[in-house]
């Protein structure tokens, strides 16, 4: 038998962990666009590591997935004025273009 808890339950306990590490690609766009406050949308977002490191740094980003413990996770935990969390498929993003 499946236990459906057993991917909640392993991301809780290590996302503190997983956060800590660089994220990569948050510095590459911090390096690229770093200086100017810009909008981002991160799809695929995970643990949300980048997009918090760019929201720190004053960008309004929002990170995508289509993992709602993961999201309902990040949503309690890191939401603000300039990071949001939502699900969207990257197929058929209900975003207005710009």
């Amino acid at each position: 038998m499946i236990d459906n808890e057993l991917w909640p339950n392993l991301w809780r306990k290590y996302l503190d962990q997983y956060l800590s590490k660089p994220p990569r690609t948050g510095y590459w766009v911090d390096a690229h666009f770093g200086g100017n406050a810009s909008s981002f949308l991160e799809l695929g977002c995970g643990s949300g590591r980048d997009a918090m490191y760019l929201a720190k740094r004053g960008h309004r980003v929002v990170g995508s997935d289509l993992d709602d413990v993961t999201l309902t996770e990040l949503q309690t935990r890191f939401s603000n004025e300039t990071l949001r969390f939502c699900m969207q498929d990257a197929s058929n993003l209900t975003f207005d273009d710009n």
